[in-house]
């Protein structure tokens, strides 16, 4: 059968607890509707920010939970609670976000802001070190990721000519996207700020990358680039010493498509990070190398974050083992699922696609990504004759068809 919906997550219950608070919040901190939540937010739904500037002053921890609601649309289709309980908690989000944009004086862009590229800090010309500046590129992936998620959701429910909807189309248009320096890096800053700490443990910058989907090595080969030598510059200089911090980088490997690297980190989040009874060495104990450490190796198997509308319907493309090290010759997944609902089971062998059986919950399009190096393979849909296909492109794509009962796609070589 298809796979079934899953149990609403536990960051799922949080946000309608911290809307009211983050609704004074936000009007009496900010000046803006809508709600927000900053750095500290935790399981009392505290909103304000609290402590010091450098982690206490980020704005966008709400914008960043909803992202968990627009997920949990992507992997179920639940319209339900789409209409019931995502679109709310988004729509209010994105209320803060358009109060709280600005332009910047140096392009008219709307940036985020005063707000931090959390816990790091950068050097001004005259050699001081300060934490709080406009436009972190952080923020701006989490606005840019905000507005494109609930923009889909309104067009899912047929509200995109609402107010709200309109203007959040009308910001995004405006919205300053992150930038590559002039050494070949993905910036942290809206401005080439000297780095205090360039072996920084969190890898904010890299939002667009994971869990976002703005940078992707066929889609935005450039950004995809600049994104690499960010994260080899931060390794050579130490980072990566936290457990989660691990975690992030086998995430951000695999979507570089880099299995090589993303199995190393592996390795060193269980060598490094993990304790005896595998709870995760911040040090001391966070789970967020656990959940992260699962994560990737998904990751390494099985994506599907690129997106795009294809007659009047959402189609996420399915990625069959985008980050496969060499350490993993032979093997075998069965029940990962991927946005859409569609359950998949892979086997591999050699290092090479063995069989990828795909369930898709009815006649939907599906856009399958084969392995890297394939260019044409074997389909059959719903126990029909078999037939072999050449993808130039390496994207197999599998037409709607109508009708609401589930349907098997098989891939072979």
């Amino acid at each position: 059968p298809p796979a079934r919906p899953l149990a609403p997550p536990p960051p799922l219950h949080l946000p309608p607890r911290a809307r009211p608070r983050g609704a004074r919040t936000a009007r009496y901190l900010h000046g803006a509707r809508g709600w927000c939540c900053h750095h500290i937010t935790d399981a009392w739904a505290m909103t304000a920010p609290e402590g010091r500037t450098v982690w206490g002053m980020f704005p966008l921890g709400g914008a960043w939970l909803v992202r968990h609601a627009w997920e949990r649309f992507a992997f179920t289709e639940d319209g339900a609670f789409l209409r019931d309980r995502g679109y709310p908690m988004m729509a209010g989000a994105v209320e803060f976000l358009l109060d709280f944009l600005v332009p910047d004086p140096a392009t008219g862009l709307l940036v985020s802001g005063p707000s931090t590229s959390p816990e790091n800090t950068f050097v001004l010309p005259d050699g001081t070190h300060a934490d709080v500046s406009m436009g972190t590129s952080m923020d701006q992936w989490i606005a840019r990721d905000l507005l494109v998620n609930f923009l889909d959701a309104a067009r899912v429910l047929g509200r995109s000519q609402e107010e709200l909807p309109v203007r959040a189309a009308e910001a995004l248009a405006r919205l300053a996207e992150p930038a590559v320096g002039a050494d070949g890096r993905l910036m942290e800053w809206s401005r080439p700020w000297g780095e205090a700490e360039p072996g920084h443990r969190h890898m904010s910058h890299m939002y667009g990358l994971h869990p976002a989907a703005f940078v992707t090595p066929d889609g935005s080969p450039a950004l995809a680039a600049a994104a690499r030598r960010s994260l080899e510059r931060r390794l050579e200089r130490g980072g990566g010493h936290t457990g989660w911090s691990r975690a992030w980088l086998i995430n951000l490997w695999a979507r570089l498509h880099d299995g090589e690297r993303a199995w190393a980190d592996a390795c060193a989040l269980l060598a490094k990070s993990t304790l005896p009874n595998l709870f995760d060495d911040h040090p001391p104990f966070q789970i967020d190398g656990n959940f992260g450490g699962t994560a990737g190796v998904a990751e390494m198997l099985l994506q599907s974050h690129v997106r795009e509308w294809s007659g009047g319907h959402l189609v996420h493309r399915v990625d069959l083992l985008p980050a496969l090290p060499a350490a993993w010759p032979a093997g075998r997944a069965r029940g990962l699922v991927a946005r859409g609902n569609v359950r998949t089971d892979i086997e591999w062998s050699g290092g090479r696609l063995v069989r990828a059986t795909l369930l898709a919950p009815d006649g939907r399009e599906l856009r399958v990504r084969l392995p890297a190096g394939m260019r044409g393979a074997t389909v059959a849909v719903d126990g029909l004759p078999p037939a072999r296909m050449d993808f130039p492109g390496g994207v197999a794509v599998v037409p709607r068809v109508g009708g609401g009962a589930p349907r098997s796609v098989t891939v072979t070589p």
